[in-house]
C-alpha cells in the first residue's frame, strides 16, 4: 500500500478519476419509455459505447520521498468509462480507475498490487448542464505532482476529462474502492450528491464528439 494512499481518498472522491480493465460497472444502455431512439439519442448511445471500448493505458514510474523513505515504483493505470445508460433524460454513466504498480518503499518491497476506484453517478442532463460541460487535461490523482510521474511516450501523464458541473449538488454520486490501508476488499467509501464529475476520455477528438453529442440531446430529451 502507497504510504500516501490514505491522505488521496478524499480528493478521489471528486476526481474521477476511474478507472485498467475489468469493468466495474455492467455496460448496458436505457431507452425511451416509447421503446424507440430518436437520433439524437442513438448517436449519444454510439459515440459513448465507443468511449467504452477504448478506455485510456498509462504506463508510468515514480521516484519520491514520503516520511523521509526512498518510494520507487512501476506500473500501468487504466482509466474509462464503463457504463452508459439513458432513460428519458436521466443518465447515469459508470467509470473505473485500475492502478497496478510494485517496487520499493524505504528497503521494503512492494509486490504486484492492485488498487481499483469504481464510480458511478446519476444525474438528470439538463441545458444547464449541458451547456456547461468542458474538456480538460489533467492527471490523475494516482500520479499526482508531487510522485513525480514519467510515462511512456506521454511525459506529463495527463489524460483528457470531461468534466460535468452544475451550480447546485443534483449529480448522486457512489465510490467504491480497495485503497484503503489495513482494509481487505472493497467498501463503499462516498455516496452522496455532489455538483461536478469528471469522465476520463480517450482523446480530445472524442470528448468534443461526446460533448456534442450531449448538448443535443439535452434539447431533444423529454422527462
Amino acid at each position: 500500500m502507497r504510504a500516501v494512499a490514505v491522505a488521496r481518498i478524499a480528493l478521489l472522491i471528486l476526481n474521477a478519476v476511474v478507472t485498467l480493465h475489468p469493468a466495474s460497472f455492467s455496460q448496458s444502455r436505457g431507452t425511451a419509455a416509447s421503446g424507440t431512439e430518436d437520433g439524437s439519442e442513438s448517436g449519444l448511445i454510439r459515440a459513448a459505447d465507443g468511449e467504452q471500448k477504448r478506455g485510456i493505458n498509462l504506463f508510468y514510474t515514480q521516484n519520491y520521498r514520503s516520511a523521509g523513505r526512498p518510494v520507487r515504483f512501476s506500473g500501468s493505470l487504466y482509466a474509462g468509462i464503463t457504463a452508459f445508460t439513458v432513460n428519458k433524460c436521466n443518465l447515469t454513466i459508470g467509470t473505473n480507475i485500475v492502478d497496478r504498480y510494485s517496487g520499493q518503499i524505504g528497503k521494503g518491497t512492494i509486490k504486484n498490487t492492485q488498487s481499483s476506484y469504481q464510480y458511478s453517478v446519476e444525474f438528470v442532463l439538463t441545458t444547464e448542464i449541458a451547456d456547461a460541460l468542458r474538456l480538460t487535461e489533467a492527471r490523475p490523482n494516482q500520479l499526482e505532482n508531487g510522485t513525480n510521474p514519467v510515462c511512456a511516450d506521454r511525459r506529463a501523464c495527463t489524460i483528457y476529462w470531461l468534466e460535468l458541473r452544475a451550480k447546485r449538488p443534483v449529480m448522486k454520486l457512489t465510490s467504491i474502492t480497495n485503497d484503503i490501508a489495513g482494509y481487505d476488499g472493497f467498501i463503499r467509501n462516498f455516496d452522496g450528491m455532489v455538483e461536478q464529475f469528471w469522465v476520463p476520455i480517450s482523446s480530445s477528438d472524442a470528448g468534443k464528439e461526446l460533448i456534442s453529442k450531449l448538448q443535443s440531446f439535452a434539447i431533444t430529451c423529454r422527462q
